[in-house]
């Protein structure tokens, strides 16, 4: 969902929102850029938006605003509960007679988790099944020792986790994220 307000008049549902100090003669504004700037701004308003490092912002001529936080971007899908990043663009409003004024809008992205991450494995017949696979003698293929204590087989299992990832089990034993990091090819073990 979108964020919305307005720059020159304020008092929107967006309670942080402050109105514009106004002269008598008509206001808009002129434009928008990412960053802090003191300058005046001529650029990017209205239209498809400015994208910023976590979303896009449209800014209009009259100050309606919205901000679209882009739920693609790493660092904001990494943001835990409680974490914060900000956005800052600067804008310039302009009265009748050529008056300006260039100041910021600060948008401030809170975190929030999404829960933990869930993994389906997919094994070869195409089954998708939560939680665990169970391999049966049956399927092994031919020359297998069945009578064996294990069997081993090698290959990559890759996990991707976008809310990041602290620990795994497998196989009723923990690995932390600090013991699976330091898996190698020479170091194999994260015992």
């Amino acid at each position: 969902t979108a964020l919305e307000g307005n720059v020159i008049t304020g008092g929107s549902s967006n309670s942080t929102d402050v109105a514009d100090r106004l002269g008598a003669d008509a206001t808009q504004v002129t434009g928008v850029s990412k960053g802090s700037s003191t300058t005046e701004q001529t650029d990017n308003v209205g239209g498809t938006g400015l994208a910023g490092d976590y979303g896009t912002l449209i800014l209009n001529s009259d100050g309606s605003y919205s901000y679209t936080v882009d739920p693609n971007n790493a660092t904001v899908n990494a943001l835990k509960d409680g974490g914060k990043l900000t956005e800052t663009f600067s804008y310039t409003i302009k009265d009748a007679d050529g008056d300006w004024s260039t100041t910021t809008l600060t948008i401030t992205i809170n975190g929030h988790t999404d829960g933990l991450p869930s993994i389906t494995p997919n094994d070869e017949n195409g089954n998708n099944v939560g939680g665990q696979i169970t391999v049966y003698e049956s399927g092994l293929s031919t020359g297998s020792n069945a009578s064996a204590a294990s069997e081993s087989a090698s290959g990559t299992i890759q996990i991707n986790a976008g809310d990041g990832l602290s620990s795994i089990n497998i196989g009723g034993q923990t690995f932390s994220l600090s013991q699976l990091q330091s898996l190698s090819s020479s170091n194999p073990s994260a015992a």
